[in-house]
């Protein structure tokens, strides 16, 4: 733990460089066959389901959420 000298601290020169551009995550888009099987998870289940399918589409780059991706995502979350 750094000594408090009563003196205001500078900031390093590694906090000052420039931090990297944040790039936009843009939410997948959802094919029709698989919003259909979007809509036959229970209702209370639904939103959990949605936002965990789209990080794990965010995750590996996927723009278009298909049928195939949701068996992978039921595969690894145990459904």
């Amino acid at each position: 733990m750094a000594e408090n000298t009563g003196q205001p601290t500078t900031p390093d020169e590694e906090s000052l460089s420039d931090p990297q551009p944040r790039i936009p995550v843009v939410a997948p888009t959802w094919a029709d066959e698989a919003q259909a099987i979007l809509k036959q998870v229970p209702f209370f289940a639904r939103n959990q389901a949605r936002r965990s399918i789209e990080q794990m589409a965010i995750a590996e780059g996927i723009e278009l959420i298909t049928p195939e991706l949701i068996k992978r995502a039921q595969a690894k979350f145990g459904q």
